[in-house]
């Protein structure tokens, strides 16, 4: 694997909940298969313009990028931990 791709991420997914906080806060909890959460928010700065299928697809995007950063860092770490051992054995093998 040469690079992370979204279906990657996409398939760590279990599920997402939402919640609504007050009049223009929206946070998604993205619960991965492993039971970890990882949480994204988003926010409008009138309540006369919140449209709660934008606040849920902002909350989203939000956090699938943290993922992202998250599970960047754990395979730069799994490859750098193995780079002596089997970086090609592992590469295949990751996904």
């Amino acid at each position: 694997m040469e690079k992370l791709e979204g279906y990657q991420l996409a398939a760590l997914i279990d599920r997402a909940e939402y919640q609504r906080f007050g009049e223009t806060a929206t946070v998604c909890a993205l619960i991965l298969h492993n039971g970890f959460v990882v949480i994204g928010v988003s926010g409008c700065l009138n309540p006369a313009d919140f449209d709660e299928t934008i606040g849920r697809d902002e909350a989203y995007k939000d956090a699938f990028a943290k993922l992202w950063q998250l599970q960047g860092y754990h395979l730069k770490t799994l490859f750098a931990e193995s780079e002596a051992h089997s970086w090609p054995q592992l590469k295949k093998s990751y996904w």
